[in-house]
């Protein structure tokens, strides 16, 4: 995947690297519209639950976004920054740059401009 706007590249292995809003953290324009209307039924959301539970880095960081924009759950920060943060431990990049930007913006925990330069490895 290239962003449009600065043609940098945002694969990294098998993980595709956006912000926790969908935006190219090379120029922090929007890439993809991750805040649509689409609906997230409940059965998406134990699916999300449980595979996260297992370990799934994917599946926690899912749930950390679902949480971050109220999508099939209501909206905590602090729950997303903890979903993020297991799936940014594991590596998952998309989950390094969300916490990294949760801790940039003061979202869910104590702005930190420090912190959020160690996760996005």
């Amino acid at each position: 995947m290239i962003c449009p706007s600065c043609n940098s590249e945002l694969k990294s292995e098998n993980d595709i690297l956006l912000d926790a809003e969908g935006k190219c953290p090379f120029c922090g324009n929007q890439v993809l519209d991750m805040c649509s209307e689409k609906e997230i039924t409940i059965s998406e959301v134990l699916y999300e639950f449980e595979q996260a539970e297992h370990g799934d880095p994917v599946a926690q960081y899912g749930l950390g976004f679902m949480y971050h924009k109220g999508r099939g759950v209501p909206q905590d920060n602090k729950i997303a920054v903890k979903w993020y943060r297991k799936s940014a431990e594991q590596g998952l990049a998309r989950g390094q740059y969300s916490l990294g930007f949760m801790y940039l913006k003061g979202k869910g925990v104590q702005k930190d401009s420090k912190e959020a330069l160690v996760w996005p490895d």
